[in-house]
């Protein structure tokens, strides 16, 4: 088997060529749809020369080609994708998939709490794909949070699309009820949207926080519309959220500070405040560099600022709502 080969996967339908070996026992295949797709050496088979003119020659024919079983076709799916598709039974490829009509740059790493690993940048042109990494199911637990950075490309004077980040965690409850036949590719897969998060709805969040009367979130709150303190403040020192912080480690540490600056940036957009406070201190910037980023993703806030700078310098950040 060598580059350029025709080949046909033994538990499939797809027919590619052979554009890439990795490593001793996996082959990349170009199938005819433009899509890449991985696979075992073992699992694919080369389509000789007399078989390949045969359907060849025939293959503009309507209705006589080999591969002419209909595939779902991308109008009704539109998006940009992270695709697990499974290679055996215990490996798996993740892929971008893009089915859109625009080309993007990408970037993609693995993060392992505050250490990261890049695994593949460049550009993925529009209704293509891209090979990221391979993964096992046998140590499903242990896989990586994804990092994924999009930067859409204009080739003409069009409307800018905004630049996107997104972290991408992998839970059981969610993956295995992602399983579904790809588009343009006709195979099994665990698709996964990025680069469209939903837009938060601020009457999702009022329902969320104020469901209910008598719930620990109801206590000490006015109803919806009527906020009690128009103008709260969160402390985001460790010491002030968690009894037990001395056992933890700066990563658990930095998770638990992050969660409650969501937590309680989505209550006062919910209780319709004018403006919350948050004083995560200075330390190394890593919290203040988190809270601006999320902050400049956020919608439903009008903008936020340092505060306090004669009392915190720039210890503390005042979101206006």
């Amino acid at each position: 088997m060598n580059i350029g080969d025709r080949v046909r996967l033994l538990r499939g339908t797809e027919e590619g060529k052979v554009i890439n070996f990795k490593g001793k026992n996996m082959v990349e295949i170009e199938i005819d749809e433009g899509f890449i797709i991985p696979a075992m050496m073992s699992e694919v088979v080369v389509i000789s020369q007399e078989e390949n003119e045969y359907f060849g020659n025939r293959a503009n024919e309507p209705q006589r080609s080999r591969s002419a079983k209909p595939v779902d076709k991308p109008a009704h799916i539109k998006g940009i994708f992270f695709v697990f598709l499974p290679i055996n039974e215990n490996d798996l490829s993740l892929n971008l998939m893009n089915f859109t009509e625009k080309d993007y740059l990408y970037n993609i790493s693995e993060r392992f709490g505050s250490n990261a690993k890049s695994l593949g940048n460049g550009k993925i042109a529009k209704s293509n794909s891209v090979f990221v990494s391979y993964f096992k199911l046998d140590n499903f637990d242990k896989w990586p949070e994804i990092f994924i950075q999009l930067i859409p490309i204009n080739s003409d004077l069009e409307t800018s699309l905004p630049y996107f980040e997104e972290s991408f965690k992998v839970k059981p409850a969610t993956f295995f009820k992602s399983k579904r036949t790809v588009p343009r590719i006709d195979k099994e897969g665990y698709m996964f949207t990025i680069g469209n998060s939903p837009k938060l709805s601020v009457d999702k969040l009022k329902e969320n926080f104020f469901k209910g009367e008598g719930t620990s979130d109801q206590a000490g709150k006015a109803p919806p519309g009527e906020p009690a303190n128009r103008h709260p403040v969160i402390d985001l020192h460790i010491e002030h959220l968690n009894a037990d912080y001395q056992e933890f480690t700066k990563d658990k540490i930095l998770e638990i500070q992050v969660k409650k600056f969501e937590y309680e940036l989505d209550k006062a957009i919910a209780a319709g405040c004018d403006s919350i406070k948050f004083i995560h201190g200075i330390g190394n910037g890593t919290l203040r560099h988190l809270i601006h980023k999320r902050l400049s993703q956020t919608e439903h806030i009008k903008y936020f600022e340092d505060s306090d700078k004669g009392k915190f310098g720039y210890g503390a950040t005042t979101v206006h709502i």
